[in-house]
């Protein structure tokens, strides 16, 4: 497979990757100008930078701007550690640029909240999965939006779904088996957001069944249940924004407390 195949690969997956290219060279270098290398966030890699030391050195660079974002422009000595008199004669200076990550929103149900919280997702850019057993085409407009519509048998399908890296799940089933099912899917494959509508006696129900199926406090708190944060609103598009803004806090490991009181600026 050739190099940019990787990288389309990735972005149609939405893997978040670096990529590193070799913009300068000095002395005798292993790899020349233009030579490639693909990072990955689970630290896979693609293609070459010359390899060993300086290799290693580039991937943890790549790695750690993975967690930052952003640009960085580094030289580097192929000789480091070994011989200094020869550290500055034989150099390779690399440009590492992250993909642009877009969050991935899996909605189980295409009811009212879904297509409510889809609207808003879509606006702060997130990729937007719809997974339902009805037939949504019959919704027209509502679900257009959606970047996939899924059709299952049953929502324990979702259990044969790879969610990608980092991804949030609603679950909003139009019933409680629906709800249930999905849960139990999904619960497993450690999200990095998972929340279910609902009131308390069906969540009851669902963290039971999460516990006779062996399921540990630890994971089931982790479950955003309830789900949203606590606005006041009752409407599906009051709902939904309370649901965007928590997983949004999540996914960007925020407090989701009030900017007037972390920015603590002085009254006097």
């Amino acid at each position: 497979m050739l190099f940019y195949e990787h990288v389309i690969k990735a972005d149609r997956e939405n893997r978040n990757y670096c990529l590193a290219t070799i913009v300068k060279t000095t002395g005798n270098t292993p790899r020349g100008e233009g030579s490639k290398l693909l990072v990955f966030d689970t630290g896979e890699t693609f293609g070459s930078v010359g390899g060993g030391a300086v290799e290693k050195n580039v991937t943890d660079d790549c790695l750690a701007l993975l967690r930052t974002g952003g640009t960085l422009l580094k030289t580097y000595s192929h000789f480091e550690g070994s011989d200094p008199a020869l550290a500055g004669a034989n150099q390779v200076t690399v440009f590492m640029e992250c993909s642009a990550h877009v969050p991935h929103l899996y909605l189980c149900g295409g009811g009212h909240v879904a297509q409510a919280i889809l609207k808003i997702a879509k606006t702060v850019g997130y990729h937007v999965s719809l997974l339902d057993t009805r037939d949504l085409s019959a919704f027209g407009d509502a679900v257009a939006e959606a970047d996939e519509i899924v059709r299952l048998e049953s929502f324990s399908d979702i259990e044969k779904l790879t969610l990608s890296p980092g991804a949030a799940v609603v679950v909003c089933t139009f019933s409680h088996k629906g709800d249930e099912e999905a849960v139990l899917a999904v619960a497993g494959k450690q999200p990095a957001y998972l929340g279910i509508l609902g009131g308390r006696p069906k969540l009851t129900g669902i963290f039971h069944t999460l516990r006779e199926r062996g399921f540990t406090a630890e994971q089931i708190r982790a479950i955003r249940a309830p789900i949203g944060l606590d606005t006041g609103g009752e409407k599906p598009s009051e709902i939904a924004v309370s649901v965007m803004a928590e997983i949004m806090t999540v996914l960007n490991q925020k407090t989701g407390r009030p900017m007037s009181e972390l920015a603590d600026i002085p009254l006097d």
